[in-house]
């Protein structure tokens, strides 16, 4: 079974407070990729048993499938549709999503977050924060976990609706692969 786990208190270092880590073929994976198979988790009941049982009073909560603005927090990195690295951070004027001497505010996200102006700057990807001082200022998804990846989106269309578009009868339209 394949979910996700937002590890809520840590008292170990390679799993980050406030992090969403993945759980794949009932294997949890830490900060470094690396896999826990315990008795292959079914759900986050398992992992928090699991762990408990090392005496550990690390805890995980289950993360729901989409991220919504209020899932971001200060430190993130995100990529937008234009490949760009931004960081969340919090100014006087709230929080916002920066890079290279520009920012969006937060405001201009829907909770989707899907910019309201400009699809370029459509989150595409959100990472978590890293457990390492030297990357954590840096634009990069180096070191940080992936915590969710917009879902591709297609367009239907039908060869009469792009004939129209072109401007050519429907018998002239003819799909490549």
């Amino acid at each position: 079974m394949d979910f996700r786990v937002k590890c809520a208190e840590s008292d170990i270092p390679w799993f980050t407070k406030g992090n969403i880590y993945k759980v794949e073929n009932g294997e949890l994976y830490d900060n470094g990729a690396k896999r826990y198979s315990g008795n292959q988790f079914s759900n986050v009941g398992d992992i928090n048993k699991y762990i408990e049982s090392w005496g550990l009073s690390t805890k995980f909560e289950l993360v729901k499938d989409n991220m919504k603005k209020e899932d971001l927090k200060v430190g993130y990195v995100v990529e937008t549709r234009s490949e760009e690295f931004r960081m969340i951070i919090e100014t006087g004027e709230g929080i916002v999503l920066a890079a290279n001497g520009s920012c969006i505010n937060i405001d201009k996200y829907t909770n989707g977050l899907a910019n309201s102006a400009f699809s370029k700057h459509d989150v595409v990807r959100v990472y978590g924060l890293t457990n390492w001082p030297t990357q954590a200022l840096r634009l990069s998804a180096c070191g940080r976990p992936l915590l969710w990846e917009r879902k591709p989106e297609f367009t239907e269309v039908t060869l009469e609706e792009i004939a129209n578009w072109k401007g050519v009868p429907v018998e002239n339209v003819r799909v490549k692969e």
